[in-house]
């Protein structure tokens, strides 16, 4: 997988997101992984998927990582269940 980059809410020191890419045939998937600070280790570490998105293209990918950290949990949530 090839890291796309990370986000570190404002109001949460101790938590964060990485994104990541794959491509598999011609399908471009972000993966979505929280990130807790190891106060041992000084880094942070992955903890859990927190979701995966499919696109038809990579143009596509980076437009919704360009928007990701705009959203609001409603947005998020519409994204998270498709009608």
């Amino acid at each position: 997988m090839r890291v796309e980059g990370t986000i570190f809410p404002e109001n949460a020191s101790q938590v964060g997101v990485a994104t990541f890419s794959q491509q598999n045939g011609s399908d471009h998937i972000l993966r979505i992984y929280q990130l807790l600070f190891n106060n041992t280790e000084s880094v942070y570490e992955p903890v859990k998927e927190l979701a995966a998105f499919n696109f038809m293209s990579r143009r596509d990918l980076v437009g919704f990582l360009d928007d990701l950290p705009h959203l609001n949990g409603l947005e998020m949530l519409m994204l998270l269940n498709p009608l």
